[in-house]
Parts: structure tokens; sequence; C-alpha cells
């Protein structure tokens, strides 16, 4: 068996395919330093892990018993970061699994990533709960995975999560890769805030895709939170009002009633300056 310090220096002269070569008896080792302090290090045995158990069922089934049971959260991250490099349908239902129970948040999104890689759509419903996570840094990997895997049935998850501050970018980055008409229409006007499509589709449709964000949002986040969204929206529906009036003068604002926030007099008055 090949020890850890041979292992160190092949990585360090870039030798992984050496490594690949080695098969079985460098993996004790590698799985070893998939904790180890240097990014280069960490990478090149994960590089060769992957390499060696796409055709070493003994490796994949280490590395998996690892995921589950390694005290090291590094190294744990690092198993399923092999797992995704595998691109293996059958590391899914690990991958899973780990993602619906680990403890750690970090164990977690490396999963979601992972599943991003292999497209399971098994992993769909997983990454959709994976949405609903009071951490932000696994929501984001989920949004991601969801937008890569492109199943529809993520859009109106995806939809939700357009206004949280912490992660709307991936959310949208996710409705744009699947393309879904819906989905893209939400993220224009909610997301974008873009007037031009706000124009070219017209004001009514712009305020009843802001009216439907907001029913839809409505037990998603807190009554604060709702209120601040509910000041921007209106606020950008206001600004797409006035721009097309400079087009046709004859256009009225049609109300919409919403319930101010208490946030005081400032927020007060941003909102009845878009007609509450």
């Amino acid at each position: 068996m090949i020890t850890k310090k041979e292992v160190l220096e092949l990585i360090q002269q870039g030798k992984t395919n050496e490594l690949v070569k080695l098969g079985s008896r460098a993996v004790k080792p590698m799985i070893s330093l998939l904790s180890h302090s240097s990014i280069k290090v960490r990478n090149g045995c994960i590089e060769a892990l992957a390499e060696i158990a796409k055709t070493d069922e003994n490796t994949l089934q280490r590395l998996i018993q690892e995921l589950k049971t390694n005290k090291k959260c590094k190294t744990r991250i690092g198993c399923a970061d092999v797992l995704g490099f595998i691109r293996d349908s059958r590391v899914a239902e690990p991958l899973i699994k780990e993602l619906k129970t680990s403890r750690d948040w970090l164990v977690g999104r490396s999963c979601a990533i992972s599943l991003s890689r292999i497209i399971d759509p098994k992993a769909v419903k997983v990454l959709i709960e994976g949405l609903k996570d009071e951490d932000s840094d696994v929501r984001k990997p989920c949004a991601a995975a969801l937008g890569i895997i492109g199943d529809i049935t993520a859009v109106d998850f995806l939809i939700l999560g357009l206004t949280d501050n912490n992660v709307n970018h991936p959310f949208a980055h996710a409705l744009e890769n699947i393309n879904d008409p819906r989905g893209l229409a939400f993220k224009k006007v909610i997301y974008d805030k873009d007037k031009d499509y706000a124009l070219k589709i017209g004001i009514e449709k712009t305020r009843a895709t802001i009216k439907e964000y907001l029913e839809l949002i409505k037990n998603h986040y807190s009554k604060e939170r709702i209120g601040e969204i509910k000041v921007e929206l209106y606020i950008f529906y206001r600004k797409v009002f006035e721009k097309a009036t400079d087009l046709k003068p004859c256009m009225k604002l049609p109300e919409l009633k919403i319930k101010p926030p208490k946030r005081g007099p400032e927020i007060c008055a941003r909102l009845m300056t878009v007609r509450v």
C-alpha cells in the first residue's frame, strides 16, 4: 500500500494519473487526505478517487460508507464531492439520504452540488425540500442543482425565493436555466424588475403577476419581510405606470390595495405614493 507521504508527493508533482494507476492501493491514504488543509491536495485526491471509483466497486462502496460514518466533516464533504464527479446514478440514493439526514450544513451543501452533477430526477423532491432549509448555504446549492436538472416541477418553489435576500440570485438563475415561460415571467417582473418587459406585457399583466406573487408568498415570509417586498414591488409598479403614461397619457394606474406594514412613517409614506 502507498503511504500518505507518497500520495502527497505525487499530487505536489501534478501526477494524479499515477494515483489512478495505483488503484485500490492508494484509496485509503487518499480518503484520509480529503481533510488536508491544502486545496490542491484535496482536489487531487477527489480527482483520482473519482476515476478509480468509476471502475472499482469496492472503492465506490467505501466512499459511500465514509460519507455516512466518517467523523471528520471535511472527509465527508470530500466523499460527497467524489461521488458527484463519478456521475453515476447509483450514488444518487446515498447522496439524497445524506442531504436529508446530515446535521452538518456543509455536508448537505456538498451533497446538493453533487446531485446537480449527476442530474438524477429522483433528487428533485429532496432538493425542493432543501429550498425550505433555514440555512441559506443549503438553499443556494439546492436551487442551483434544480436549475441544472431542469425539472419543471421545481418552478413554483423557485419562484417563492425570488425575493429571498440571501439567495435570490441562484433562484433566479435556476428559473432562467429551466426556461419555463411562467418562471421567466416572474423572474423578469419580481427579480429583474424589468420595466421594458413590463411595458411589453402591459400594465394589467404586470399588476396580475405582482398580485399573484404576493398571494404565493403570504405564508412563506415574515409579515415584516412581506411588507418590505410590497414596498419594492409597488414602487416598481408605479415606475412602470409612469413610463407607460409617457407613451399613453390616457392610461390610469389600477388600484393595488395593500395593508401598510408597521415599519414607521417613512415606509408608510412610500407606500402612499404608489396608491395603497
